[in-house]
């Protein structure tokens, strides 16, 4: 199975809403949703591409088992054809 693009990256930030603001304000970014404390979540495009990035402040649940700590990617794959 081959990816046809990458979806999401989820980067982990100490202050999740400055760096929202950051994301917002100078890179122009537009947020999905207001941020939180925990969480938040910019469209990298057009929002029907569903290119996202997320600002986390961590942990992520399988981040003490990872070799990358820092953050995620995730991949779009078709679905297999049985």
């Amino acid at each position: 199975m081959f990816s046809t693009g990458l979806t999401e990256i989820v980067l982990i930030v100490k202050d999740v809403k400055a760096a929202a603001r950051f994301y917002r304000e100078v890179v122009g970014l537009i947020p999905q949703r207001e941020a939180d404390d925990q969480w938040a979540w910019f469209f990298a495009g057009k929002p029907e591409n569903l290119q996202r990035l997320a600002l986390h402040k961590g942990p992520l649940l399988f981040e003490e088992h990872s070799p990358f700590p820092e953050g995620s990617l995730c991949f779009l794959c078709p679905p297999r054809k049985a």
